[in-house]
C-alpha cells in the first residue's frame, strides 16, 4: 500500500511517478473520492516479483512527490503476500 498520496494526483500522475517500475507491477488501484474530487490518499500496487518490493521501498519510503507540490511524505505498508504466484 502506498500512503500519503497528494489528493490531486490522478492515476496517470501516479503511474508516471512509478515509471522506474514499468513492467514490474501488474495491478495498481488508486481509489477516487467523488465528493472531494480527488483520490483518497492511498493506492494498492501488486508487484510481479516480490523482490521488486525491496527496491521500491528503498526509493519511495519517506520521499516527497515529484509532480504536485505537497508536504505529504510517501509511506509504504507491505502485504504478507506479493505477486500473482504468491497470492
Amino acid at each position: 500500500m502506498i500512503r500519503n498520496i497528494p489528493i490531486r494526483y490522478t492515476i496517470d500522475l501516479l503511474i508516471k511517478e512509478l515509471e522506474d517500475f514499468n513492467n514490474k507491477f501488474d495491478c495498481i488501484y488508486l481509489p477516487f473520492d467523488y465528493e472531494r474530487e480527488g483520490n483518497k490518499g492511498f493506492a494498492f500496487i501488486n508487484f510481479i516479483n516480490p523482490l521488486h518490493i525491496i527496491l521500491f521501498f528503498e526509493l519511495f519510503e519517506g520521499r516527497t512527490w515529484k509532480y504536485i507540490e505537497s508536504n505529504k511524505i510517501c509511506s509504504l505498508n507491505m502485504a504478507n503476500y506479493q505477486g500473482i504466484n504468491e497470492i
